[in-house]
């Protein structure tokens, strides 16, 4: 059983993209890779100690971590809590300011999206004014040439007519300088219906680029929202965790609640390891929590019994990334 080691990977070990621009918020701190590094670990659970910021880089002495936090503490990003051995950090007011511009994101890409649907729509209604136009101008050509032909019948039926009689070949010569006019006035409406299909070409184009302009706003909003859901998802604060003593005494088992009643000021040690075990089995708890059941100090605890039943293996870390996380308990399921 000494022939053991524990190696921890969290998250912060395999930073992805959104992590990098996440951290790049920060970027004016000047901050170091395990100052970086810590801000991530905060992020995911919630609170970071002098040990655990060691653990980031082995090279780290416990001068330079101190150095680093105390930092951190000043600009804002951490704070401390707690004294001497028992002090960890949490998030600032500057880390949960800067953390916080996931929501402006999300904000600015339901904006986005919307800006791009009322695009969408003056496209549809772009493309559908460019249709009409050019069906009007498809029927105007149609009517050209009809006229056309009609004009060059007639033309034909003079000339005819101009053969036939000379007598009428003045008549004949009239009809066919009005043919003439026609095919005239037939040739300008071809002309006007050509300038009619260019416009609406033109107007095709526009849509064209009304289209793709409104598929790249939402291309951007897309991703904006992803960087703004996967900003929203993570991080945790020790606020949604406590004690919660109050009520879990009220809970406890009736045959817990008679040993604990039963408990003198010389128990002997193996009943109170079992006793603190079957507290753990039945509920994670903290060390003010077992101390405050069992009515003893939480440094005889601690060093009595609890690193003892630790070192056993008949008791876990709820928390083992972080040994001195303000929410540490102590349960008899290991973490998986």
């Amino acid at each position: 059983e000494n022939n053991q080691f524990t190696t921890r990977l969290l998250f912060h070990h395999l930073l992805g993209k959104d992590d990098i621009e996440w951290l790049s918020l920060f970027a004016k701190y000047e901050l170091n890779n395990e100052q970086k590094l810590s801000l991530v670990f905060i992020r995911e659970l919630g609170a970071i100690d002098n040990i655990t910021y060691r653990q980031l880089n082995s090279d780290i002495t416990t001068r330079k971590a101190t150095f680093d936090l105390h930092r951190m503490c000043q600009e804002g990003l951490f704070e401390l809590r707690g004294q001497r051995r028992n002090a960890y950090y949490v998030a600032g007011q500057e880390f949960v300011r800067l953390n916080s511009r996931g929501d402006d994101f999300n904000g600015r890409a339901d904006d986005l999206n919307s800006r791009a649907n009322g695009l969408n729509s003056r496209a549809n209604g772009l493309n559908g004014r460019a249709n009409e136009e050019i069906s009007r101008a498809d029927d105007e050509m149609y009517g050209a040439n009809d006229e056309m032909y009609g004009a060059n019948g007639e033309m034909y039926g003079a000339n005819g007519e101009m053969y036939g009689a000379n007598g009428e070949m003045y008549g004949a010569n009239g009809e066919i300088s009005r043919a003439n006019g026609e095919i005239s006035r037939a040739d300008g409406e071809m002309c006007r219906a050509d300038g009619e299909i260019s416009r609406a070409d033109g107007e095709n184009g526009r849509a064209d680029r009304e289209n793709g302009r409104a598929d790249g706003e939402i291309s951007r909003g897309d991703a904006l929202n992803s960087r703004g859901d996967g900003l929203n998802s993570r991080g945790g604060g020790l606020n949604s965790r406590g004690d919660g003593l109050n009520s879990r005494g009220d809970s406890l088992p009736l045959e817990l609640k008679e040993r604990i009643k039963q408990l003198g000021k010389r128990t002997d040690p193996k009943e109170m390891e079992k006793l603190i075990i079957d507290l753990c089995n039945w509920n994670p708890l903290s060390l003010k929590e077992i101390a405050k059941l069992i009515k003893r100090k939480t440094s005889s605890v601690r060093y009595l019994y609890l690193n003892k039943l630790i070192t056993q293996g008949k008791l876990f870390y709820t928390i083992p990334e972080m040994l001195n996380h303000p929410n540490q308990k102590y349960t008899t399921k290991k973490k998986q």
